[in-house]
């Protein structure tokens, strides 16, 4: 939680915070290394190493560190069963943002497109629906309003795509 915390502080541009999120990551890493099978396998009352991965790749992703954070994201991945749909679809558009950190802004809003329409219409809360929008904006705000971009968009705001939540909420700028 606070390598987390710190890699959100670096995304929001406090430059002092991202050393503290590495250092955070090793001492997660080895704390979780020591802890009981039981303290590891419970969801509910435990940290999972699924959750690590996860948490691991989601700070590597706000650090700006996208080959980091694939490793972590990708182990997410295979970790997380495909019934537990909130979370790899944050995982899928955290991976998204990577590609746009790599330089594909195409693939990004790709990946970030096929995480959305992948995901059952009851699924779709506002919460991942805002993470592509930011995705959208981001990729605008580093590439211009690219075609994709656009198209991405439109996907977003489609009735058969839009969670019942957002339908009053207009598309982000």
């Amino acid at each position: 939680i606070e390598a987390l915390a710190l890699g959100q502080l670096a995304l929001r541009g406090r430059t002092d915070a991202a050393p503290s999120a590495r250092r955070a990551l090793v001492r997660s890493r080895a704390v979780f290394d020591q802890l009981a099978k039981r303290d590891t396998s419970d969801i509910a009352f435990g940290f999972t190493e699924r959750q690590l991965a996860f948490y691991e790749g989601d700070t590597y992703t706000n650090l700006g560190d996208p080959h980091h954070a694939e490793e972590g994201l990708s182990h997410a991945l295979t970790l997380y069963s495909a019934h537990e749909r909130i979370d790899r679809t944050l995982v899928r558009l955290d991976r998204a943002t990577c590609k746009l950190q790599i330089g594909d802004p195409e693939q990004a809003l790709a990946v970030g497109q096929e995480a959305i329409v992948d995901l059952p219409a009851e699924h779709r809360s506002d919460m991942l629906m805002h993470r592509a929008r930011q995705l959208a904006a981001a990729v605008a705000q580093k590439h211009g309003e690219l075609p994709a971009v656009r198209e991405f968009r439109e996907v977003l705001a489609a009735p058969s795509v839009r969670s019942p939540a957002a339908e009053s909420i207009p598309p982000a700028e």
